[in-house]
């Protein structure tokens, strides 16, 4: 049954009654929205005015008293000082007036009680860090030009001054110049005996080479035993025999040869430390390292009070002249005394 057309009409009063309470309702809610985003608004404004009002109010009241602070410098991060070496402050006084020329881009820095000087020469990060280093560790034309700027800045201050020098090994790098005069104040009692040690010294160095074949031709010449043992070992016997004759033979030359290189090397290094206050033995090289066709049976560092080193220099032209031609000895210093002071740390590594 289809409701008539005056069921209709006495429905619109409700329906048009229920439509204004829908639209009440959304224009409601729309206004809580609008509210809502402008309340949002109307804060972000307020707080930023408040925070830009009290900025202003800041910087009025206490700009005489503190700075604002604002970006770091790219530069001033960056700066690494390198640390060459360490000497005593009379000697620094010295070299105020003489870092001139390949060293002119050295700096000097005292410690605070007065006694001490560091040498070093400032870097970007860039150029010579902890990490640059560990970086060109592969690249050995990159190391040897920077190892040998190193060796010959710590040589130029050891002849411009005449007070003794702690080399620093080869990169020492400290963060700021607060960092090393704070190392003066960790090790200055180790500097202090460090200097005085090295004062009035200087490390030299002896390397011993041997020809190995040469030494094993003049034992077959001289050493009497050896010369019995290769006269029988031709004297007719059989096949055999000889075999094991002349395997015994170079068994023995062998052993001759390892005991007159130790021998020799013993007497050298005893002879000159007599002379000397201090020595070390070094790590033996081998021939691809020293480019020698001979064997380095001796590496060793002398430290030699100065008033001795002529004395010390004649001990090894003796020595030289007193031993087989199958030794060579390599005189050479001075040098800067590495084995008898070791550098202090950077704190790079800290």
């Amino acid at each position: 049954m289809i409701p008539s057309e005056l069921f209709w009409e006495s429905l619109k009063p409700y329906f048009l009654s229920r439509a204004r309470e829908l639209v009440e309702e959304a224009w409601a809610q729309v206004c809580e929205e609008i509210d809502s985003s402008l309340k949002s608004e109307l804060r972000e404004a307020l707080s930023g005015a408040f925070k830009s009002s009290l900025n202003q109010a800041l910087e009025e009241k206490f700009s005489g008293c503190i700075s604002p602070p604002g970006p770091v410098r790219e530069e001033q991060r960056e700066v690494v000082y390198y640390l060459y070496c360490i000497t005593s402050s009379a000697a620094g006084d010295e070299l105020s007036g003489k870092i001139t020329g390949q060293a002119a881009g050295l700096q000097l820095i005292f410690s605070q009680d007065g006694k001490f000087c560091a040498v070093v020469g400032t870097f970007t990060h860039n150029e010579f860090s902890e990490e640059v280093l560990e970086e060109k560790l592969g690249d050995a034309g990159w190391l040897e030009e920077k190892a040998r700027g190193h060796q010959e800045l710590i040589e130029y201050v050891m002849k411009s001054v005449d007070f003794p020098v702690i080399p620093m090994k080869f990169g020492t790098v400290f963060s700021s110049a607060e960092k090393i005069a704070q190392m003066f104040l960790e090790q200055g009692d180790y500097v202090e005996k460090t200097l005085g040690y090295l004062k009035g010294r200087q490390e030299w160095g002896i390397k011993l080479y041997c020809q190995r074949e040469k030494l094993k031709q003049e034992i077959r010449e001289f050493n009497p035993v050896i010369k019995e043992m290769l006269e029988k070992s031709g004297a007719g016997s059989s096949s055999g025999t000889a075999f094991i004759m002349r395997k015994k033979l170079e068994d023995n030359i062998q052993i001759e040869c390892e005991n007159e290189m130790e021998k020799i090397s013993s007497f050298c290094y005893r002879r000159l430390e007599e002379i000397c206050c201090d020595a070390r033995l070094n790590r033996l090289l081998s021939r691809e390292v020293t480019g020698e066709q001979a064997d380095m049976t001796v590496n060793a560092a002398f430290l030699v009070d100065i008033d001795r080193v002529e004395e010390f220099l004649s001990a090894t032209r003796e020595i030289q002249d007193s031993i087989s031609s199958s030794f060579s000895l390599s005189v050479s210093g001075p040098w800067p005394p590495y084995n008898f002071a070791a550098g202090a740390g950077s704190d790079e590594a800290e």
